[in-house]
């Protein structure tokens, strides 16, 4: 038990890096790597919520001192990220109910294909034209996908604000303080319909991870090239699409 704590805490770690520099990964590279460590979704993805809320609000903060971002003198800023907790609140209500209605296999089959679309959208680098409706509308299915499978939401998120002509590294301060409020939501939800709290140790393990790394992240944000982060997002779109398929296989490969 030791060293899967060990595990799981350098994996929030490392993640929590990933997303804070560069806006997602954490939710999508973990849940299915602790599916693949032979951790149960169902109790993990509440452990992920909790952790990037973590992570979250020492990220938002970190990129606010840096000045990533900036709510108080940037009205686009602060539009974004109300936008972002208003409707995400909604989606990850949704989504947590429906993880607690869905059979394992279903889960862990719907998390798989998840992080497969997702990785492949990250590594083509598509994005959408931006209207109020489709902003709305994927606000709500990321947000949903947070509650429902722990990851999903920063590629969404943070490609949707980088579409519509947010600055790189503003868009990326948003999504991780945005993230903060939904995923606590979310875990709250969680603990509401379960009558209870997840497992301590793998709970804190997460936390602890998630906690230190955003100081890293909101560092890289601030030195990183636009360049250097594409490449990043390129090649944790692979590592995910490389997770998604390993996801699948544990399911039907046996």
């Amino acid at each position: 038990m030791d060293a899967l704590l060990v595990a799981v805490f350098l994996c929030a770690f490392i993640y929590e890096i990933i997303d804070s520099s560069i806006g997602q990964g954490y939710g999508t590279l973990g849940t299915p790597t602790y599916i693949l460590i032979g951790l149960n979704a169902y109790y993990i993805i509440p452990c992920v919520l909790l952790s990037q809320a973590v992570g979250g609000i020492i990220g938002g903060i970190a990129h606010h001192q840096i000045g990533n971002y900036d709510l108080r003198h940037n009205h686009i800023d602060r539009a974004n990220t109300a936008l972002l907790v208003i409707i995400g609140v909604v989606g990850v209500f949704i989504g947590v109910y429906g993880l607690s209605r869905i059979p394992s296999l279903y889960l862990n089959t719907y998390i798989g294909i998840l992080v497969i679309a997702v990785g492949t959208l990250i590594v083509l680098g598509i994005h959408w034209k931006y209207s109020k409706l489709k902003m709305f509308v994927v606000s709500l299915f990321a947000s949903f996908n947070k509650g429902f499978s722990g990851g999903g939401y920063g590629p969404v998120a943070t490609g949707g604000q980088i579409a519509i002509g947010s600055n790189t590294k503003n868009a990326i301060g948003v999504t991780t303080i945005a993230e903060a409020p939904i995923c606590i939501t979310g875990f709250i939800v969680w603990c509401l319909l379960n009558h209870g709290l997840p497992q301590l140790d793998i709970l804190l393990a997460m936390c602890f991870g998630a906690g230190l790394a955003p100081l890293v992240g909101a560092k890289l944000t601030a030195l990183g090239e636009q360049k250097a982060g594409r490449k990043m997002q390129i090649l944790v779109g692979i590592v995910i699409v490389i997770l998604g398929i390993s996801t699948l296989w544990k399911v039907f490969g046996k």
